[in-house]
């Protein structure tokens, strides 16, 4: 079968997430089926089971697991060598795409006729804490190098601020073949 789009993501440690991950997919305005690859990363936790669990009226699902702890992008690189559609979008398990994100990539794929890469929507999100606060390993690792790091880490924090704006743009979608020459 010829999917009009291929969702890789792979799955590190993500059992948490199957559950939004694939309520947003379920709730995607496609009128056809699109395909989705979850590639496992030698997850400890029950990923493959959870996320194997899912019955999905939109989609085909296909796990591939058993390769071990490669790293993300070769996990990215198994789904995107076994996708059947000529639109990859690579999205994280831990992510919730908007209804029509979809529908997007595809339609932009369209007009420009394959474009290198497609990315977007933006999301931007208003986070009610100090920016500081939120966690992230390479953050706190980040803080944590020397004095001069943590006094300015210790500054920004005495500024009180109560919230700040996040921009992340969560998803990219291009070619097979430019997906293996990228990455």
């Amino acid at each position: 079968m010829t999917y009009p789009i291929t969702i890789v993501t792979a799955l590190y440690n993500k059992a948490f997430a199957a559950g939004y991950y694939f309520t947003a997919l379920d709730k995607q305005d496609l009128d056809e089926r699109f395909e989705v690859i979850l590639v496992d990363d030698g997850s400890t936790d029950e990923s493959v089971k959870r996320f194997s669990q899912h019955v999905a009226p939109k989609c085909d699902i296909r796990i591939i697991s058993g390769l071990g702890q490669r790293g993300q992008c070769a996990a990215r690189n198994t789904g995107i060598q076994a996708a059947s559609s000529n639109i990859i979008f690579i999205a994280d398990a831990d992510i919730i795409l908007s209804t029509n994100c979809l529908r997007y990539h595809i339609n932009i794929h369209k007009i420009f006729r394959s474009p290198l890469v497609v990315m977007g929507p933006t999301n931007f999100e208003w986070v009610p804490r100090h920016a500081l606060d939120t966690p992230s390993r390479f953050a706190n690792e980040l803080l944590e190098l020397d004095d001069e790091t943590r006094t300015a880490k210790a500054e920004l924090q005495s500024r009180k601020l109560n919230s700040y704006l996040n921009c992340v743009t969560r998803n990219v979608s291009m070619s097979p073949k430019n997906a293996l020459e990228l990455f």
